[in-house]
């Protein structure tokens, strides 16, 4: 190979790793510029994931003819909310002050507002499960315990998988930090979350 031939092969081959890095140099400022364009569009579509996993799961409640407790009626709670454990012992509340409590919740702090929702439902699963004498299940986590009250016909499918949907945007309301959480759209968790309350007999304060 003479000089002319061992030159020419040189420069073919850097000559696309060199065309790729100017490339890369013409176009980082624009790359750079579109990345906040392109870090609110994630959080747009966050947004509208929420809404709408907020929709289905309004349209499942209605479905299932899920029970609204009335103002006055009677539920029992437990007496801790974030820091419990689904053992921890239960006061006997009103749905007003429930709702009034979650109202302001929902104000203050929209998120751990639908975190305390999800774990009254967690503890509503653990504890439909012993009214139904699954006693058996009392290390299980109320996942695998909701999958089993299904399997054994003793909730409906439709109450499952409004509970499952509630679950996926109490994973998105803790997980994606960047989208602003609305207190409009935690009280519609709550609302639907409460409905989920009473249908597993959390209104039942015997």
């Amino acid at each position: 190979m003479d000089w002319l031939t061992f030159f020419s092969s040189s420069i073919n081959a850097l000559a696309w790793p060199a065309s790729i890095i100017i490339v890369i140099l013409i176009l980082k400022k624009p790359i750079l510029e579109l990345l906040p364009y392109l870090k609110n569009l994630k959080i747009y579509n966050i947004q509208l994931e929420f809404d709408k996993g907020i929709k289905e799961a309004k349209n499942l409640a209605e479905v299932a003819n899920l029970p609204e407790m009335t103002p006055n009626e009677m539920a029992s709670t437990p007496s801790k909310t974030v820091s419990s454990d689904i053992n921890s012992s239960l006061i006997i509340v009103t749905h007003k002050e429930l709702t009034t409590y979650f109202d302001k919740l929902a104000t203050d702090n929209p998120r751990v507002a639908i975190l305390e929702a999800w774990l009254l439902i967690e503890d509503a699963i653990v504890r439909y499960a012993k009214k139904n004498n699954l006693f058996y299940l009392k290390k299980s986590t109320p996942t695998d315990i909701l999958k089993i009250l299904v399997e054994k016909n003793m909730l409906s499918i439709n109450i499952s998988e409004i509970i499952e949907q509630l679950r996926i945007l109490r994973n998105k309301s803790v997980h994606e930090l960047d989208f602003n959480l609305k207190p409009s759209q935690a009280q519609e968790y709550i609302d639907l979350a409460l409905r989920v309350l009473g249908s597993l007999g959390m209104n039942d304060a015997s």
